[in-house]
């Protein structure tokens, strides 16, 4: 303590003398030097004497005692003259010393949870980076420091995405839709800008039939199961619009009736007849050269070197005069005769087969497949020989003469329709939709066989061709493409003004395309153009004639609206 008199802690007299304000410890005293040295206080006595670097137990008598001499007693537990605070004890480190002053404890310092705070200790702000915020919280009293760092949030912009209500990047907030578009934003995040986003609504699209097999007008094309007698497709519509079911009559070239998307048809498939094997017509200026003529450049110009007559001009092949180009002229069309119709010479070796040739490589090299005499090496289909698997060889490669160009027999009954069969189902049973003559059936009358009291059966079940619907033998009809009775003509048709006229006598001869307005023309642009006011038979174009011509989207034969072809020939929404 710091006044406890020795006397209290050596009551024995020959261990001190003096009396009780001036003792000294003897040198034999037990507590002499076993005094515990206070921080904070004097190192000198109340009687100035220096206590030294060891001090006596109860060796602070009087040495911070004030002059009036109050006794006080650090660790009773009472505050006590110049005691700042008295625990009971004389423990340090409890906050209150063990000379009775107070002791302050320690802090360490903590970092907070935001930018610039501290759960612990006192904030010092440092610089910080692109990315960080930083700080230190400091700790008191030999508490260490906390050294701090958060990073800086990322700032967002939003985008708007490719569909309603999507947003690749920032937080979608619907608005209120307008009739045209949708609308809604993205919103940035953390100081992000916000996107305003719109798109258009779709606009519903009916599906639309095309005029050919499986085409569409609009719409998107699905194709089904055709039937015997139709083609099938369907129109899909857009955007919830309506799907068409589109049907089309199938069509077969040869069988004298005029289908589906056939042009004519002369009840044959032989071309340079004015029908082709194509159902096409065959006319002068359509690019294919058919029957007599000697060119066809697809045009009816004169001077680009094939008239608008589809005669050659200037310098003519075949008329057995050699000029310009050519090579040779023996004065006629005709191939393989050593001068071909184009004026060169035939020759093996020039890459074109022709006359007795086999084959022609464009070579004289033996061992290639083609000798240098233009003669197959190996077997080959159309030497005239019949050789390895060929089932036949007739000397050609021409199909439909009863060997076809696969040294194969032609026959009905093998599965492929050739020459003038109408169908071909790989064997000879009738009431199977192809009858034992590869004629299309249906059944009993126009299955293509006469039965029972049939009087005919021309494999069809249409009138006015000669044998009805009822397989009785009709009078004469005209227009049935057939010569019969007194008819002086029949060009399969009703329509005059075309050479036959509609009761098949011989007309007039009109020439269309003359300039010439004859016969039953109704007019004539010296052209046989179509789309350019008068057609290529001569006939007026205009909208409401059943012909869609020109910048015509559709053309039902009138001019009445609401009947899904307008008064002007545009199509009607929703017909």
């Amino acid at each position: 303590s710091y006044c406890q008199d020795p006397k209290l802690a050596e009551p024995d007299p020959h261990w001190y003398s003096g009396d009780q304000f001036n003792v000294n410890l003897l040198n034999n005293s037990p507590v002499r030097d076993k005094g515990i040295i206070l921080t904070g206080v004097s190192n000198l006595d109340y009687n100035g004497f220096n206590r030294g670097s060891v001090w006596d137990f109860g060796a602070l008598e009087f040495g911070s005692v004030p002059t009036s001499g109050v006794l006080q007693v650090c660790g009773n537990g009472t505050v006590e003259g110049a005691e700042l605070c008295d625990d009971g004890n004389l423990v340090n480190g409890d906050g209150c010393s063990s000379i009775c002053l107070t002791e302050l404890g320690v802090v360490n310092g903590v970092c907070g949870s935001s930018n610039n705070s501290c759960s612990a200790g006192t904030l010092n702000d440092t610089v910080d980076t692109t990315t960080n915020y930083l700080w230190n919280c400091v700790g008191s009293n030999g508490g260490v420091t906390d050294s701090c760092s958060l990073a800086k949030p990322v700032v967002v912009d939003g985008v708007c995405g490719t569909t309603n209500n999507s947003c690749p990047a920032g937080t979608l907030s619907d608005t209120a839709d307008t009739s045209a578009d949708y609308l809604w934003s993205c919103v940035g995040s953390n100081g992000g800008v916000t996107a305003s986003c719109s798109l258009a609504k779709s606009v519903p699209v009916d599906g639309a039939c095309g005029t050919t097999n499986n085409s569409c007008t609009a719409g998107t094309l699905s194709d089904t199961a055709d039937t015997r007698t139709n083609y099938l497709w369907n129109c899909a519509g857009l955007s919830g619009g309506a799907t068409a079911f589109c049907s089309l009559p199938l069509s077969i070239c040869g069988n004298g009736v005029k289908e589906g998307t056939e042009i004519c048809d002369d009840g044959n498939l032989i071309n340079n007849d004015g029908c082709n094997s194509l159902c096409k017509k065959e006319y002068c200026g359509n690019g294919v050269v058919e029957g007599p003529e000697q060119c066809d450049d697809g045009n009816w110009i004169n001077g680009d070197g094939c008239s608008a007559l589809c005669k050659l001009e200037g310098f003519i092949c075949g008329n057995g005069i050699k000029e310009g180009a050519e090579i040779c002229d023996d004065g006629n069309l005709i191939n393989n005769d050593g001068c071909n119709s184009l004026c060169k010479k035939e020759y093996c070796g020039n890459g074109v087969v022709e006359g007795p040739e086999q084959c022609d490589d464009g070579n004289w090299i033996n061992g290639d497949g083609c000798s240098a005499l233009c003669k197959s090496e190996g077997f080959v289909c159309g030497n005239g020989i019949k050789e390895g698997a060929e089932i036949c060889d007739d000397g050609n490669l021409i199909n439909n003469d009863g060997c076809n160009s696969l040294c194969k027999k032609e026959y009905c009954g093998n599965g492929i329709v050739e020459g003038k069969e109408q169908c071909d189902d790989g064997n000879w049973l009738n009431r199977d939709g192809c009858s034992a003559l590869c004629k299309l059936e249906g059944p009993g009358c126009g299955n293509g066989v006469l039965e029972g009291t049939e009087q005919c059966d021309d494999g069809n079940l249409l009138s006015g061709d000669g044998c009805s619907s009822f397989c009785v033998k009709e009078a004469p009809v005209c227009g049935n493409g057939k010569l019969e009775g007194a008819e002086q003509c029949d060009d399969g048709n009703l329509l005059s003004g075309d050479g036959c006229s509609s009761a098949c006598t011989p007309e007039l001869v009109q020439v269309c395309g003359n300039g010439i307005k004859e016969g039953f023309e109704i007019c004539d642009d010296g052209n046989l153009i179509n789309n350019d006011g008068c057609n290529s038979l001569c006939k007026k174009e205009y909208c409401g004639n059943g012909i869609v011509e020109g910048k015509e989207q559709c053309d039902d034969g009138n001019w009445k609206n609401r009947d899904g072809c307008s008064a002007v020939c545009k199509k009607e929404r929703g017909k």
